[in-house]
């Protein structure tokens, strides 16, 4: 039957109605995309832009410096302030003497303070420079120590004696006095000098010194 059909399609288009005809036959149905053909989603997953960084603002930790001390005025009266290595003991051990050098400018006086320290034992003793007391003035002795105090501008020599206080020279009875023996001390000087408009300058120097 069906070629009976397709015989008298094909006459009927051959007779000019191959509009009908296809109409007849009928047209192909379109092939609708498999599973396996299907267009595949082309969805692509953006990652989202990383945001920005705040502009910190960074707070200046810097603090203000502060302003540094006034430097020292120049021209120093005293130098060369410096003590011996050697200090000479008394025989009873109740002072010993220090020795050094000093020197200031033209025009001052100065002045020593003595100080010696003698762990070991436990003594101090203290003393001045120049030392002046018990010497008759206009004397010899008087004149050549009092004229030490003149500052000249040239290095000096000078020697102190640090002696103990009088309660380590003769201690109560039943007491015992700290007097000094050989061995390692430490002894300081303080100078001072003076001008016509006042006092000058200060200066001090300290050292280990072996009594002997």
């Amino acid at each position: 039957m069906i070629r009976r059909k397709v015989g008298a399609v094909a006459a009927f288009a051959a007779a000019g109605g191959l509009g009908v005809a296809l109409a007849l036959v009928g047209t192909p149905a379109a092939a609708t995309p498999s599973a396996s053909t299907s267009t595949r989603s082309s969805t692509t997953t953006k990652t989202a832009p990383k945001p920005k960084p705040k502009p910190t603002t960074t707070t200046s930790t810097n603090k203000k410096k502060p302003k540094p001390p006034p430097a020292p005025p120049t021209g120093r009266s005293i130098a060369g302030l410096g003590i011996g290595k050697t200090a000479k003991l008394a025989v009873d051990g109740k002072s010993v003497t220090i020795f050094g050098t000093y020197g200031c400018a033209r025009g001052a006086t100065i002045g020593l303070q003595l100080w010696v320290v003698q762990v070991k034992t436990g003594a101090s003793g203290k003393g001045i420079f120049p030392f002046l007391k018990g010497l008759k003035k206009g004397t010899a002795a008087y004149k050549t120590l009092a004229g030490k105090t003149k500052c000249t501008g040239a290095s000096i020599n000078w020697a102190g004696v640090a002696a103990v206080s009088k309660k380590d020279a003769s201690p109560p009875a039943g007491k015992r006095g700290h007097l000094f023996k050989t061995g390692f001390a430490r002894a300081c000087v303080i100078a001072s000098t003076k001008g016509k408009t006042g006092a000058t300058d200060l200066a001090g120097y300290c050292r280990l010194v072996l009594v002997q």
